[in-house]
């Protein structure tokens, strides 16, 4: 996991100054600029934190890496946050035709598969048309982590909110083949209940049970 010192920073702005929209709705969110170039999103929940690095932490190990980069650091006047690269791209519910981009785009439907599987095993009900964008690179990418474990039984209707908003639940050319790749990643994680709890201690994650692998 990175480490950002503070003396790594070169500019904290709050989201209203910085024009940032999507997917972020606490106050105590700022953007962060560090010296080296890159942009990064902060959150302070006191709650949450653990959870968005151990998403991160398990979406690199399982997940196709959907997560941008995440991480914690102890930002000047703030205190302890989360920090994750922001990323360059749009969110899906703002996407124009975003059924279109997913036929024939392997990567954004292995993407999406691995998104709909993680938040079901993890328990995350909060993947709203915000919460995940289209990236200048096709790719997809998970943001705003911080309810993993809030739902331990995931209703289908919230399981498939993202798969139903690209209008791919209705599309019987597409569906189908998604489904099978569901169960293929689903079949691939069994068992490897063990390393997902080992990277929650590692993080250690004390709030919320972490995962239930199947």
């Amino acid at each position: 996991m990175r480490t950002i010192r503070p003396g790594d920073v070169k500019r904290i702005s709050n989201l209203d100054e910085a024009g940032i929209r999507g997917g972020i709705h606490s106050q105590h969110t700022w953007l962060v600029a560090l010296h080296d170039g890159s942009l990064w999103i902060a959150k302070q929940t006191r709650t949450e934190e653990r959870d968005e690095v151990f998403t991160y932490e398990l979406a690199k190990s399982m997940f196709r890496s959907i997560v941008p980069e995440t991480t914690v650091t102890n930002l000047p006047r703030i205190g302890w946050v989360s920090i994750q690269r922001k990323v360059s791209g749009i969110p899906a519910g703002r996407v124009d035709g975003l059924h279109g981009y997913m036929h024939g785009n392997e990567e954004m439907q292995a993407d999406l598969v691995a998104m709909l599987v993680m938040d079901y095993l993890i328990g995350n009900p909060d993947r709203h048309s915000n919460n995940w964008f289209i990236l200048h690179n096709d790719r997809l990418a998970a943001i705003d982590n911080g309810w993993a474990g809030e739902e331990p039984t995931m209703t289908l209707s919230a399981v498939f909110q993202p798969a139903d908003l690209a209008g791919l639940v209705r599309d019987e050319s597409l569906w189908p083949k998604m489904l099978k790749m569901m169960l293929a990643l689903i079949n691939d994680l069994t068992g490897r209940g063990d390393e997902a709890r080992a990277l929650a201690k590692e993080i250690a994650i004390d709030r919320k049970e972490a995962v239930a692998m199947v």
